[in-house]
């Protein structure tokens, strides 16, 4: 989901790694985390997690990790789920020996090309019905303009309007919308600063959008809330964190945590973190989430909820021996 670069140099060897928790990862930063019934992936720059070597993406099947074939040439930022299969993005160009450029699908035993992929990275995935949305830095989809978002039908890239003229770095989807967020300013001729919605036939802003980049989207019941860089949101000044109710843009209560890199949201709360928060609140007050990560440097890429649980994954110490991947027991953050 997040384009930050600050990347551990850990040791390559899985098994030399003295960490016995099952979920410790010995090298990379993790950007993405998706479910498929059981299984949980991972994605990031990885090249190794205990007891299993693996190219920046795994899988957990309850048990054991195991690699997905040889992975993937390039960093995972993004990691959907259709139906059966697996869809991976990001800045890699091969699956083993497979072209890929930017983008492939994993269905339980083997990776394929979507077309021709990606002139550039891939940011960013979504799904509303056998449609999968993609976002990121490309010009071209399959060969075809789609200016930095297009859609796969199953056989196909095709363009959503003229698409950006700017990054995306993030979609979301709310029944048959498409919300997505990044650094651009424009969709066509039409000016959009940073945040749009997609109705399926015309690209329409979320009133005057937002001032700094869009880096994470997450809807809880009608009010839907944007993380970044952004200062000013509508005509208000708000510091990395704003909520949209539909028609006006406003401060989720009392937020002073600073620049928000990724959101999610569940039927009871919002979760917001960045460098060296991770929070959770109702969109008027908010509280720390506790962790042993907390007496050191750490950087939250991505949160997910999941069948009444929360997920966090990201860079938690400059070391060797910390863990990844951690799930929120209502009290304290453990690791898996």
């Amino acid at each position: 989901m997040l384009t930050l670069s600050m990347i551990l140099s850990c040791n390559d060897d899985p098994a030399s790694n003295n960490n016995t928790n099952p979920f410790s990862f010995t090298r990379g930063e993790y950007y993405s985390i998706a479910f498929l019934g059981d299984q949980i992936f991972v994605g990031g720059d990885c090249n190794g997690i205990l007891g299993a070597k693996v190219q920046n993406i795994a899988m957990w099947d309850g048990t054991r990790w195991s690699a997905m074939e040889e992975g993937l040439s390039g960093s995972v930022k993004a990691i959907a789920v259709l139906g059966n299969d697996v869809y991976a993005g990001g800045s890699f160009t091969m699956a083993g020996e497979l072209e890929v450029n930017c983008i492939a699908k994993w269905d339980g035993i083997h990776w394929s090309a979507l077309g021709k992929g990606m002139n550039g990275s891939v940011l960013a995935l979504a799904v509303i019905g056998k449609t999968l949305f993609a976002g990121g830095e490309f010009i071209t989809s399959g060969g075809a303009l789609t200016g930095r978002i297009a859609k796969w039908d199953g056989t196909s890239w095709s363009s959503l309007g003229s698409g950006f003229n700017g990054k995306v770095r993030t979609l979301a989807v709310v029944g048959d919308k498409l919300y997505a967020g990044g650094d651009f300013t424009g969709a066509g001729e039409q000016s959009i600063n940073r945040i749009a919605k997609w109705d399926g036939a015309i690209w329409s802003s979320l009133g005057n959008g937002l001032d700094g980049a869009v880096y994470s989207i997450a809807v809880n019941g009608n009010d839907l809330y944007a993380g970044g860089t952004f200062e000013v949101a509508g005509e208000d000044s708000i510091c990395g964190l704003a909520k949209w109710d539909g028609s006006v843009w406003s401060t989720p209560g009392i937020w002073k945590n600073g620049y928000v890199m990724v959101i999610a949201a569940d039927e009871n709360k919002i979760y917001a973190g960045g460098w060296n928060f991770v929070v959770h609140g109702d969109g008027k007050n908010w509280n720390m989430m506790p962790g042993e990560f907390y007496d050191q440097w750490f950087n939250v890429r991505t949160l997910v909820c999941n069948n009444g649980n929360v997920y966090m994954g990201g860079c938690f110490c400059w070391e060797c021996s910390c863990d990844y991947l951690y799930r929120w027991n209502g009290s304290v953050w453990l690791p898996m």
